[in-house]
């Protein structure tokens, strides 16, 4: 029996990841970043700060320092985001609901600290809906590493068998597949590549499709 949806928030739940790339490639461009922003954006998604410095040094050397791009992100991102707007993905709501009727367990996980993420989910009305909260600087290691879904589900007290993976990016893709779980992925700046294809369970549009696909393989019993 499925029994809980360990939901990722930026690009999953809330349309927050094209904000954070903009204010990548705003930052780099200020800072005449000589690297592929585009091709890092990818590569870092999901990850926590010290494992995306970690990914900077090893892809640019040990001398090189991030911090002064991550300092004119972080300053950059208010005025963006009131520009570009935080909203929830499509289907979030209704899909929250279909879970919570059905018995279903609802945990965050993501690899964004509980400070921004708690901000982002009470801002857009959802914060309350969840039974437990795993964030990034709760982890040693962040996505790929399975560490945030496998304590995610330690948190409800479910087997990895029992949960599915609710996921953007192919690193949350990645984490899902490596904790042992169902992982579907709902597309948003990053589309499944046939490496991703392989880990997952579902590839959806929506978020809104996801209740019946649980529903379907729980026989349609309600917990």
């Amino acid at each position: 029996m499925l029994r809980a949806v360990l939901f990722d928030m930026d690009g999953t739940l809330l349309d927050t990841q094209r904000i954070y790339n903009e204010c990548w490639r705003y930052a780099a461009k200020k800072l005449n970043f000589q690297g592929d922003i585009d091709a890092d954006i990818i590569a870092f998604a999901g990850m926590n700060r010290p494992d995306a410095i970690a990914y900077f040094k090893g892809k640019y050397g040990a001398d090189f320092d991030v911090t002064p791009m991550m300092k004119l992100r972080d300053a950059c991102e208010p005025e963006i985001m009131s520009q570009m707007g935080l909203k929830r993905k499509p289907g979030v709501m209704e899909t929250l609901n279909q879970l919570q009727q059905m018995g279903i367990r609802r945990v965050i996980a993501t690899g964004t600290n509980f400070e921004r993420a708690s901000r982002f989910l009470k801002a857009t009305g959802i914060f309350d809906r969840f039974d437990a909260y795993l964030t990034g600087e709760m982890l040693t290691h962040s996505k790929p590493h399975p560490e945030i879904f496998l304590r995610a589900a330690e948190a409800v007290g479910c087997t990895p068998e029992g949960c599915v993976v609710a996921e953007d990016s192919h690193n949350g893709v990645r984490a899902g597949y490596a904790a042992g779980m169902r992982v579907v992925m709902i597309p948003d700046v990053q589309s499944p590549t046939d490496e991703i294809h392989s880990m997952l369970w579902h590839c959806i549009d929506t978020m809104d499709a996801l209740p019946a696909l649980i529903k379907e393989a729980n026989n349609n019993e309600i917990l």
